[in-house]
């Protein structure tokens, strides 16, 4: 009759009866029961160019994505939804690539950074520029990314790229602090001075945290008077910057270009700056259809050696002229590359360089032990079967070395696991 009355059911005075009537059952049987929290779900998922993805991120929201993208032709509706979403919360990683649109659309790449506060990755194509100075809008955002972890920049060839706007891209990479990885494409700029590209590195030195820079330079001319103005960046403005790895590539369309026998100021620039970073643990250097003159190798074999900290190099040419000078010169390097303990070299080029070159630099490399792993690469060879049987047989005889044969081409390594041949 007790339980029936519904004083009773209140959790209060169940326990408080039960307390006074009931001495020998203990207290926790009695304590009230929580009511089940049943866990939350949390909505993470990779925005993409999808049309039904668009809508429900523009009338519902999300509140947690692992990526967005804005690119293509619906460039604009993505960041139109971004801006007007009210529950976006997080998403670390945002993509803008306007292809296929008739307007950069800064001004909403601008207003749209507003709700992304909390990006980590963040990759910049700067297809178009309406007007030279509306740069100024979304540096302004990007500067305020406190947690940016990547920054990707890709600048190719467009109407009002030029110096200022060179200048403020170089202004928002320096405001970036957080940073460790910069991955910065350049297409084609010409038409912008020396001036504009050094002042644009400067900014290079407030970057305390940056670790590992990829640079890619492709260009359609040779600029000769670049290394006159090297001067007047001093080595110690990179002093507090502690790079570990240095990716570099720089191309040209093939042609009658990548004959020439010019040497071009830009690589000079920077090959000689890599002597300014004495914490470098990898570098890697790619030459892809421009002239690889003896000057260039004569300044490889000045900067590297002074690098005591270097683990790990890499120097690979295609598609470019590579003589026997070239060769001899990164043979005569090996000796002072004590430190070094893995060396990758690749050649893919045509006419092929000579067999004698290729056994020269296999000979050298394999009385060093200190190179504990290499790759080397000849790819497009001009051998007959039996003078290729040969050579690798003369390879395979040096201390530690093996070869592996495939048709026009030679790949020679050390320490690498069998299973790592199929790559080549």
């Amino acid at each position: 009759m007790l339980q029936s009355l519904p004083l009773f059911h209140h959790p209060a005075k169940l326990f408080r009866y039960y307390e006074v009537s009931s001495s020998a059952s203990t207290e926790e049987d009695f304590l009230p029961r929580k009511a089940k929290i049943h866990p939350m779900p949390i909505l993470y998922t990779k925005f993409q160019n999808n049309p039904s993805l668009r809508g429900k991120f523009v009338i519902h929201g999300h509140k947690y994505l692992s990526k967005v993208s804005a690119s293509g032709a619906g460039t604009s509706q993505v960041l139109k939804g971004i801006k007007k979403s009210q529950n976006l919360k997080f998403a670390p990683s945002f993509e803008y690539d306007p292809y296929l649109c008739d307007e950069s659309h800064i001004d909403l790449i601008s207003k749209a950074l507003t709700k992304l506060k909390h990006l980590k990755n963040i990759n910049l194509v700067l297809r178009r520029l309406d007007k030279s100075d509306e740069l100024s809008k979304m540096v302004v955002q990007v500067e305020r990314l406190s947690k940016l972890y990547k920054l990707r920049l890709e600048l190719p060839k467009t109407k009002n790229m030029n110096d200022q706007a060179l200048m403020e891209v170089g202004r928002m990479i320096g405001k970036c602090y957080s940073i460790r990885v910069l991955d910065h494409v350049t297409l084609n700029l010409e038409g912008i001075t020396e001036g504009a590209h050094l002042n644009c590195s400067k900014n290079a030195k407030r970057l305390i945290r940056l670790r590992h820079i990829k640079r890619v330079v492709q260009k359609t001319e040779i600029l000769h008077n670049m290394c006159a103005d090297l001067r007047k960046v001093q080595p110690s403005l990179f002093r507090r910057v502690k790079i570990q790895s240095f990716d570099f590539s720089f191309g040209m369309p093939t042609g009658w270009l990548s004959m020439s026998t010019d040497l071009d100021s830009t690589s000079m620039l920077f090959l000689r700056a890599l002597a300014w970073h004495q914490e470098l643990q990898s570098i890697r250097l790619q030459f892809t259809g421009n002239p690889a003159v003896l000057e260039t190798m004569q300044t490889l074999s000045e900067t590297v050696p002074k690098i005591k900290t270097l683990k790990r190099f890499s120097l690979e040419f295609l598609n470019s002229r590579v003589t026997e000078s070239e060769m001899f010169a990164v043979v005569q390097m090996i000796p002072e590359l004590t430190h070094i303990e893995e060396f990758t070299f690749k050649v893919l080029q045509y006419p092929n360089i000579e067999e004698a070159c290729i056994l020269c630099l296999t000979t050298r490399l394999s009385k060093y032990p200190n190179f504990k792993k290499i790759n080397l690469y000849f790819r497009r060879l001009t051998l007959d079967d039996y003078g290729m049987e040969e050579m690798v047989n003369k390879i395979q005889s040096l201390n530690d070395m093996n070869c592996v044969q495939s048709k026009k081409s030679l790949y020679i390594y050390r320490g690498i696991d069998a299973q790592s041949e199929s790559s080549f």
